[in-house]
């Protein structure tokens, strides 16, 4: 009964008992380092000019690699076309450029 309170209380307690127990068993006994003293509050917003490369609803890519990229259908780049199967050249140059006028369609139409 004796040892069933006891490891009731180290486990409901465990930090109390542990700090009371020396060397490595116990807490840890360091104090934390102080804080350094706060800096005086801002009085008013950053400039715009602070962030020149933060989305906007206008420039939805500021700041991203996507900004260089071309709009629209320019900026869909097939890749060469080579045969595959029974398809010649041709026939797969046909194909991929029926895939980029789909995509360049369906953009279109979602707007």
């Amino acid at each position: 009964m004796v040892v069933a309170a006891g490891a009731a209380v180290l486990v409901l307690n465990s930090g109390d008992v542990r700090s009371k127990l020396p060397g490595r068993l116990g807490g840890d006994t360091t104090a934390a380092a102080p804080l350094p003293p706060e800096t005086a509050a801002p009085g008013a917003a950053p400039a715009d000019e602070a962030f020149p490369a933060t989305p906007t609803l206008a420039a939805p890519f500021a700041g991203s690699p996507a900004v260089r990229y071309a709009d629209g259908a320019a900026g869909i780049v097939l890749p060469d076309a080579e045969p595959v199967g029974r398809l010649s050249k041709g026939a797969v140059a046909g194909v991929l450029r029926q895939v980029k006028e789909l995509l360049a369609d369906v953009k279109r139409t979602r707007t």
